[in-house]
């Protein structure tokens, strides 16, 4: 008996639940950090590969400042696990780096 085939969309999801997982296990992200990572991580979709969203509207579903928003994003970023798509004034992109695949 063979064993099914993922979809390419349960793989993302498996993968981003794995990425989730990942982001929990880091010593360099705080309680902080993870809880905009979580946020950005659940939020992510299949078709974009990541999500649209502006740092202000980030800060208040987390209850946290821009300035926790910026500060977790960019050290995702540095880390690779994170690329983020700046747009003044706009929504930034975000999406989550699977760097194991």
């Amino acid at each position: 008996m063979s064993k099914k085939q993922k979809t390419p969309a349960e793989l993302f999801y498996e993968n981003r639940s794995k990425w989730i997982e990942e982001m929990f296990d880091h010593p360099e992200i705080t309680h902080a950090d993870f809880r905009v990572l979580y946020f950005i991580g659940r939020r992510s979709g299949f078709e974009n590969r990541g999500m649209y969203w502006t740092v202000p509207l980030i800060a208040r579903r987390c209850q946290c400042s821009t300035h926790t928003v910026s500060a977790a994003t960019a050290k995702a970023a540095k880390l690779g696990y994170l690329k983020v798509m700046q747009s003044p004034g706009k929504e930034n992109f975000y999406s989550p780096v699977f760097y194991w695949l």
